[in-house]
């Protein structure tokens, strides 16, 4: 379909955010800072050279403050949220997995496993198939497991997780995976 000599896709222009991977408020580029009120500014703070650049080809963790408000202990009001664990005698009790190695085929960490009794799984705002976008404010979007892995493994015994819920498929898929 065409207008004014355009190529116009309606499926395209008109998505439903709850078809998203990735939250609709999630920063695609890492300098860029979204703010509360939903203007942005470039970030001069804690940038690293090899972070993802426009063709997604380069892969590793970058730094940005993170600014979403802390959910309440109770409650999980929104799509992305922050959550602090203190890591207990036998780590966080969570298993993660790349979404590439999943049925899901899609990049990004994601929460595979849950350890009974073990503080991520304590804590309850955690669920399989939530992706974690970010450890202590440094963004895990286009870092491989590894690097997820030892950033947290690094980040200390108290760690702050910006956290994507995810919806029932996404869980499924996660939970399907024989990783």
């Amino acid at each position: 379909m065409r207008r004014n000599g355009t190529a116009h896709h309606p499926r395209l222009t008109n998505q439903d955010s709850s078809c998203l991977l990735t939250p609709p408020n999630t920063p695609l580029y890492p300098e860029i800072v979204p703010q509360v009120n939903g203007n942005s500014r470039p970030s001069t703070e804690g940038k690293k050279s090899n972070c993802i650049i426009g063709n997604g080809l380069e892969g590793s963790v970058c730094a940005f403050p993170f600014p979403v408000p802390l959910a309440p202990d109770d409650q999980c009001c929104g799509l992305v949220f922050i959550v602090e664990l203190d890591k207990g005698p036998y780590g966080l009790g969570m298993g993660l997995i790349d979404g590439l190695h999943t049925p899901l085929n899609a990049p990004g960490i994601y929460i595979r496993t849950l350890i009974p009794d073990g503080p991520a799984s304590t804590d309850g705002r955690l669920r399989i198939g939530d992706r974690i976008l970010a450890v202590n404010g440094t963004s895990l979007i286009g870092a491989d497991y590894q690097s997820a892995v030892d950033l947290i493994r690094l980040g200390g015994g108290r760690l702050r997780f910006l956290v994507a819920k995810s919806d029932v498929e996404v869980s499924e898929k996660i939970s399907a995976s024989s990783c």
